[in-house]
């Protein structure tokens, strides 16, 4: 499977409800975030790659270009890094989501 490699802004459009996506939620108050992101899968095979630049308090869904199931996700601000296994699936509640605020990050399962 080919890699995806992009950069994308928050001012993109919504993603459609029915495809596997990711979820953000950024609780820093002040300037732009840009967040690089990879997902592997369970050959260790990276299947996404992308860079996303947030708004300070979004709390943003992207769309994602994999099949539903379970993916290593890891994203990394600023040289903080964060990375869990996580189920992704076209139900809005099964989705990675990636927290920042105050120059930390998580990524967590959303089921």
């Amino acid at each position: 499977m080919p890699v995806q490699t992009l950069s994308v802004d928050t001012a993109d459009g919504p993603r459609r409800a029915d495809t596997p996506a990711l979820a953000f939620r950024n609780h820093d108050h002040e300037g732009m975030t840009a967040v690089a992101v990879t997902i592997t899968d369970e050959t260790d095979t990276t299947v996404h790659e992308a860079s996303y630049t947030l708004t300070p308090q979004v709390a943003w869904q992207t769309a994602l270009p994999v099949e539903a199931g379970t993916y290593r996700v890891t994203a990394t601000i600023a040289g903080n890094t964060a990375a869990a296994e996580c189920r992704i699936d076209a139900d809005a509640a099964v989705m990675a989501t990636i927290e920042l605020g105050n120059g930390a990050i998580s990524v967590t399962d959303g089921e």
